[in-house]
Order: C-alpha cells, then sequence, then structure tokens
C-alpha cells in the first residue's frame, strides 16, 4: 500500500535469498547484484500504482528475478566455466575441513553452471531458497511434476559432473553400498 516501513521489510526479509538466487542463475557477481538492484527498483515502483494488490508478494519478487535473469543471460551470452577454471580450486591444506568444504563449494557452483537454466533454477528454488514444488511450478508457470523432473534431473546431473571431476567411478559412490 505503499508504506516505507513494509518495504524495508520486506526488503530485510528476502535479501539474502533474492541475492543468492540472482548470483546462481546468473553466474556473475555483478551482473547479479545489477538484477538485484533492478528487481528492488521495479518493486519500489510497483507499489506506486494505484489499485495495485499484490497477494503473494514471494511469488512475485521471484518470478521478476527469474524473467529478469533470463533476460540477462540472453542478452549478456556470459561464458560457461571450462576445466581450465578448476584449477583455482586449489589450497594449502588439502587434508582440512575447511579447505574440503571451500572445494566442495567451488565444484558444486562450477556444476551448477553446467545444468540447463530450467534445471538450475528447479534446483537453486528448492534447495537452497526453500521454495516448495508447487510454489516453483507457479512461478515458472509449469506443472509441479515437471519441477519436480527438472530438480531431480538436475540433482542426478551435479552426481555426474562432480564425480567425474573428482575421477570417481559409479561404484566409487558410497550411496551404491546403501
Amino acid at each position: 500500500a505503499g508504506s516505507e516501513e513494509a518495504f524495508l521489510r520486506l526488503y530485510a526479509k528476502y535479501e539474502v535469498s533474492l541475492l543468492y538466487y540472482c548470483k546462481r542463475m546468473l553466474r556473475d557477481g555483478f551482473l547479479a547484484e545489477d538484477a538485484f538492484q533492478e528487481i528492488w527498483t521495479r518493486v519500489y515502483e510497483l507499489r506506486k500504482r494505484p489499485g495495485v494488490v499484490i497477494l503473494h508478494f514471494r511469488g512475485l519478487l521471484f518470478r521478476s528475478a527469474r524473467n529478469l535473469c533470463m533476460n540477462y543471460l540472453r542478452d549478456q551470452r556470459p561464458t560457461v566455466s571450462t576445466e581450465e577454471d578448476l584449477h583455482e580450486l586449489t589450497v594449502e591444506d588439502p587434508m582440512s575441513r575447511e579447505a574440503t568444504t571451500r572445494e566442495m563449494q567451488g565444484l558444486m557452483l562450477k556444476a551448477l553452471a553446467k545444468l540447463p537454466f530450467d534445471q538450475r533454477e528447479a534446483f537453486v528454488l528448492h534447495e537452497y531458497s526453500g521454495f516448495a514444488y508447487a510454489e516453483i511450478a507457479r512461478m515458472t508457470e509449469t506443472t509441479e511434476p515437471n519441477v519436480k523432473m527438472r530438480a531431480y534431473r538436475a540433482r542426478v546431473r551435479l552426481r555426474k559432473f562432480i564425480q567425474g571431476w573428482l575421477s570417481l567411478a559409479e561404484t566409487d559412490d558410497p550411496a551404491s553400498f546403501i
């Protein structure tokens, strides 16, 4: 309804998850920050329009982010990480827990960058942003089973990418022993 206080509360509530979503979808920190600011600018301007009623703010926010990220990707055509980028993940103490965590996070980011947009989106929205599959389906204008399949395929592909980089065969997968 145009309240500055309400806008600031919404910003505080969704700031981290929205920026994280933009960074994962665009794979470029500067571009993600631009998208993040653009989305909040649009939301701020939207609140000034008379007669606009928003029933599901979180859905509107992330749907706007999705559309803007897709536009940025279409217009910018960012380069995808190469195998050479994996050499940047070297750490001084390979046995430390922090080093292992950083290496795995780096591998996960590289693998996410290789996923098709729809799979990456379903995975990020569900696993990192905490959206239910039904909510993601509404945001992306698709069915819930379709969103579940995209997330499943993303998990399978992520596992294969990371296993390949770590030189693990399917039989080396700890899940195969269960």
